[in-house]
């Protein structure tokens, strides 16, 4: 059976077209087929939204970058995320963003526009993160099998909006190599998510049917988010409510 074809077909019902930016978290084993590997579900995707677009995937590393361990390089600290995303980071032609927790890889017609300020930001999720960039360009978030709650791009609509629970208050210094070798030093912001669980399968409470489409990519469920619609109403949520998107643990 060709896999690819079936991707192509699926990625294309969902909504995503030729030109597209489209942002990915994504689940390998919930497309239920052995035989898919992440080149083929990668190189399906860019297919269809071909040379003029543009494909981003969380490349977060914020598991073996932590407070005890504030080292990260830029060409050899892995992501941990999935097998998708760690593939992508490997790459021919990706490009990663300079981030100590929540890096990205990207590739197409505006990888390197989308990424090069990345390393200005010193929160999780901040105004130069290709996360909040991406209403900018009308990108789309694409939940590959993932459900809605691992949508990392929630985090800065919480920072925008100023939910008071997400960041701590205290600094990291991390040592950060970048893709040249040189070494640079960076304070950060890590997140403080403790005692609250996140809900961020609550978007489809705000968004309406033509803002989220669901449907099947092989056999996992997916979803393909007007990321523009989602982070306005997302901060408008939050600033009536700031714990629309959690519980308390």
């Amino acid at each position: 059976m060709n896999y690819f074809n079936e991707l192509v077909q699926g990625f294309r019902y969902l909504g995503i077209e030729a030109g597209d930016m489209i942002l990915m978290h994504s689940s390998l084993k919930s497309l239920g087929v052995k035989e898919v590997t992440p080149e083929i579900a990668i190189s399906a995707l860019l297919h269809v939204i071909g040379e003029s677009g543009t494909l981003i995937l969380p490349c977060l590393s914020y598991r073996d970058v932590t407070e005890k361990n504030p080292v990260f390089s830029v060409k050899e600290t892995p992501c941990c995320v999935g097998a998708i995303p760690e593939y992508f980071r490997t790459r021919k032609n990706t490009i990663r963003s300079v981030h100590p927790t929540h890096s990205v890889c990207a590739t197409g017609a505006l990888a390197y526009e989308i990424t090069k300020d990345h390393i200005k930001d010193t929160t999780p999720v901040g105004l130069n993160s290709p996360f909040t960039l991406l209403p900018k360009y009308n990108g789309k978030i694409l939940m590959l099998g993932c459900g809605l709650k691992p949508n990392t791009s929630m985090h800065g609509v919480e920072e925008i909006a100023g939910a008071p629970y997400c960041l701590k208050d205290n600094d990291t210094h991390y040592k950060i190599t970048l893709e040249n070798n040189i070494v640079i030093e960076s304070v950060h912001k890590r997140h403080n998510f403790y005692g609250f669980i996140q809900r961020y399968d609550r978007i489809t409470e705000i968004l309406n049917n033509d803002e989220i489409n669901c449907g099947k990519v092989l056999q996992a469920n997916c979803h393909l988010i007007d990321s523009k619609a989602m982070w306005q109403k997302g901060i408008t949520a939050i600033k009536e409510n700031p714990y629309r998107f959690v519980d308390k643990s």
